[in-house]
């Protein structure tokens, strides 16, 4: 036999014979190990099974819910879940709907402190405010509109701002109103909110035909009321 065959046997025996030894004196924290990882990814999976399950769940319970109780059912059930945060919401706008006026406010408020980072919060502080204008409390219910039409969330605040100068163009606040549709138009000129715009702005033109071009420059200040204009004749 060939030297060189002789010494590459006998690495090849060494390195068996090696790895033999190292797989006896550690085989059992190995096998340990390997099950560990087994259960963690059995674990991990059975999870994510888990989680898109109660995710379909909460959605089907969403669609079937049709009243306030029903979807305070769902909203308790999935807290945490976007069925369970939009059940909420339609919880809210159903006991409005029933004259429940305070608890629809009530949970409007709750939901928006409670998920301020939700994309629904803008719409339940909007919300809020048309309940709160409703009862009469105008001050806070314009301060609500104005908090929604300075946020930072172009949906909100294209909402904030367009129920803003309704509310302005009810209280006869014209100058105001049309400053607030003015900077809709101009920052969010393609949105729906302000093309709906529009029918404010000719229900100003009606009301007040000989309005200055620049009364934008004299509007009220945003969180203020200022005192209601006397119609032309």
């Amino acid at each position: 036999m060939p030297a060189s065959d002789s010494t590459d046997e006998r690495v090849f025996t060494d390195e068996a014979l090696g790895f033999e030894l190292f797989w006896q004196k550690n085989k059992a924290a190995i096998l340990l190990a390997l099950v560990a990882a087994g259960v963690t990814i059995l674990a991990g999976v059975g999870w994510l099974i888990h989680r898109h399950s109660t995710r379909l769940a909460s959605e089907a319970a969403l669609m079937a819910a049709t009243s306030a109780e029903e979807f305070r059912a769902v909203a308790e059930r999935y807290k945490g879940l976007p069925a369970g945060r939009t059940a909420r919401m339609l919880m809210a706008a159903q006991l409005a709907a029933a004259g429940d006026r305070s608890a629809a406010i009530a949970q409007y408020r709750s939901f928006a402190e409670q998920y301020p980072e939700d994309p629904l919060a803008g719409p339940a502080r909007i919300a809020q405010a048309t309940l709160v204008l409703a009862d009469g409390q105008e001050q806070l219910g314009l301060d609500l509109l104005n908090a929604a039409s300075s946020s930072p969330n172009p949906f909100t605040a294209q909402l904030g701002l367009f129920f803003k100068a309704r509310e302005l163009v009810g209280s006869g606040d014209y100058a105001a109103a049309r400053s607030s549709l003015q900077l809709l138009t101009t920052s969010y000129g393609t949105s729906p909110a302000a093309e709906l715009s529009r029918g404010l702005f000719q229900q100003i033109a009606a009301i007040e035909p000989q309005a200055a071009p620049a009364a934008s420059d004299s509007a009220s200040p945003a969180l203020q009321i200022a005192p209601a204009a006397s119609p032309s004749p």
